[in-house]
């Protein structure tokens, strides 16, 4: 599957959310307990090593790709071992993802005499990991043994969820054919002001909105059609209301001009701490939006958030208007950005009166190595670094650090950490 499978036409969007292709996203696009043959592996080996010709170790192959199919694959050795396999006719194959930071390619071993190959890895017992197989240098595809994918920006990534992951029930089951939200996001457009271009944005109401009496929390979600489509969250949101673990809550999705392109104005320039893209926010977003929407006015019930530079933005944006924002999550920041200059402004300024969700990779080590500064790669570096300024300065904050890497998957499956931190129903 690849972008354009994953992305609707302009002006389509909600039709695209209720179509087919996205709910088989979703039906498969489920966190699960792996499998657990711990031998299946090493008794493929233990057989190969009797089998004397080659059609006799054609057939242990064979053997042992039914079996993986029928019993569940990775294979898990034990609670930090994992064998990944690929049968093919093919001189080389590599595996790029979260477990070499998606920069250069592991090597899969061939096993002599046959077209296997496999890939042995420890890690984490808590992990997941995302990971795309190559034969060539300039193509990647999931792994075809791999029922377990995740969407992706630039396709669908193959998963692997090490023995004690703690999934998130959210996704359990698949989608069960429900529209999960998505009939209750409207666009709505801004005219150009404080950025000189028109914004389109999403708003989703809760469950029987509005309610008598009621004034509602707001959510604003930067890179705001990947929070829809890639992260699920009305979906999310959808769940965590009805089980009453939330507050029913107005979210507000912003989209960036020219996603995923690179000609500007993008995401780039808007989220680089440019401070028209936050006064576009605070004066002309959150006023339409308390304008048309029964919303609460106070800055304690206004959350931004965002992923990566979006990330970066609703940590500054909250710091520079504390009075709208007083409340922010950061999903893997790049808050090593300018060499931690968000780091820096905090630290000089006087503490806001603002509280903060902070979580990271500890797979994020290498970030965009191709188009980062070299100094910059280091997210996990950038937000250990701005959190020891925030326990200097007293500010209220979590943080937390997971086995995974820089990632929708990652970011789709803790969000629901902040929104239950900031509006967890009492």
């Amino acid at each position: 599957m690849d972008r354009e499978s994953l992305t609707p036409p302009p002006g389509r969007l909600l039709a695209w959310l209720s179509s087919a292709a996205f709910l088989a996203v979703l039906a498969c696009d489920r966190e699960r307990s792996p499998p657990r043959e711990a031998s299946i592996f090493r008794d493929f080996q233990e057989r190969l090593a009797r089998s004397e010709s080659p059609a006799a170790r054609s057939a242990t192959v064979s053997a042992l790709i039914e079996r993986v199919e029928r019993t569940g694959y990775p294979i898990f050795e034990d609670d930090s071992t994992v064998v990944l396999l690929y049968r093919g006719n093919a001189k080389h194959v590599g595996i790029v993802g979260d477990m070499n930071f998606w920069d250069g390619e592991l090597s899969m071993q061939r096993v002599p005499g046959t077209g296997l190959f496999f890939y042995r890895g420890r890690f984490e017992p808590d992990a997941r990991l995302e990971y795309r197989l190559k034969l060539t240098s300039d193509f990647s595809f999931p792994d075809p043994l791999n029922s377990h994918v995740t969407p992706a920006a630039l396709g669908p990534h193959s998963t692997i969820v090490m023995p004690r992951y703690e999934s998130n029930a959210i996704f359990a089951g698949g989608s069960g054919g429900e529209k999960g939200g998505y009939d209750r996001v409207v666009r709505h457009d801004l005219p150009a002001g404080s950025l000189p271009y028109a914004h389109p944005v999403h708003v989703y109401l809760p469950p029987g909105y509005p309610e008598e009496d009621r004034a509602y929390a707001t959510a604003y979600f930067n890179d705001g059609r990947d929070y829809i489509e890639l992260a699920q969250t009305p979906r999310v949101l959808d769940r965590l209301i009805d089980s009453g673990r939330i507050e029913p809550i107005i979210a507000v999705f912003v989209t960036p001009p020219n996603q995923p392109l690179p000609e500007g104005p993008n995401r780039i320039t808007e989220y680089s701490c440019n401070d028209d893209y936050v006064a576009f926010v605070a004066d002309e977003l959150v006023p339409f939006v308390d304008r048309k929407f029964r919303t609460r006015r106070q800055a304690s019930s206004r959350l931004i958030v965002g992923a990566s530079y979006g990330g970066l933005i609703s940590v500054y944006t909250a710091f520079r208007r504390p009075e709208i924002f007083g409340l922010a999550h950061s999903q893997s920041g790049y808050l090593s950005f300018r060499d931690g200059l968000i780091a820096d402004v905090i630290e000089a300024g006087a503490t806001r009166p603002i509280r903060l969700h902070v979580d990271v990779g500890t797979y994020e080590k290498t970030v965009g190595p191709n188009f980062l500064p070299p100094g910059e790669t280091d997210f996990l570096a950038g937000n250990r670094a701005l959190v020891e300024i925030l326990k200097a300065k007293q500010y209220a904050y979590r943080y937390r650090e997971v086995h995974e890497g820089h990632t929708w998957g990652n970011w789709r499956a803790h969000l629901k950490d902040g929104l239950i931190c900031f509006f967890g129903a009492a």
